[in-house]
């Protein structure tokens, strides 16, 4: 018998049971449904087949939500469950808004980004507890090592109202 491929999962529901796309990244896609426009449904390819040295699987989202998912910070999403399958999983968690361009540029994250954390935010654009996570973000990434490290660019930030939320900072190097 054939595992479940996260492809089919999502044909499934957007053919059968009425979610519609609402984007999709390198390992990831972001799915809707009417009957709850407040919940999104993320289903993401993950690497079981090479756990890391803890036996983690390799995935940068995961590893987010295991180091921050209960820090009660507003500046990290919702989630309400995550189911793992054998070659993806996936999550139930808040529906955020995309930032537009206008307002990433204001906030300083993007100066964070290319020139770093201290070099440019002097200004305190970039404040109080998006600064202090950032700074966490970073030195976890730091730790990661060759493992990953922090993917901060602005499609992995979006608004909960006018709250900025991380919504993926990590990246994860697959095992050799």
């Amino acid at each position: 018998m054939n595992a479940l491929s996260r492809d089919s999962f999502v044909r499934t529901l957007v053919q059968e049971r009425g979610y519609s796309r609402l984007g999709q990244g390198t390992r990831a896609v972001a799915l809707a449904h009417p009957r709850f426009p407040d919940r999104v449904v993320r289903v993401a390819l993950y690497d079981r087949a090479n756990p890391t040295a803890d036996k983690a699987p390799e995935d940068g989202w995961l590893h987010y939500m295991e180091r921050f998912g209960t820090s009660r910070s507003r500046h990290v999403p919702k989630v309400y469950s995550i189911t793992l399958y054998a070659e993806f999983y996936v999550v139930e968690m808040e529906r955020l808004e995309r930032i537009p361009f206008d307002l990433w540029n204001k906030s300083g994250l993007h100066e964070a980004y290319y020139c770093g954390l201290d070099s440019e935010l002097s200004d305190h654009r970039v404040g109080g507890s998006i600064r202090t996570l950032y700074r966490r973000i970073l030195a976890e990434g730091a730790e990661l090592g060759s493992r990953g490290g922090p993917d901060l660019h602005e499609d992995n930030f979006m608004l909960r109202g006018d709250t900025i939320v991380a919504t993926d900072p990590f990246y994860m190097r697959r095992a050799a």
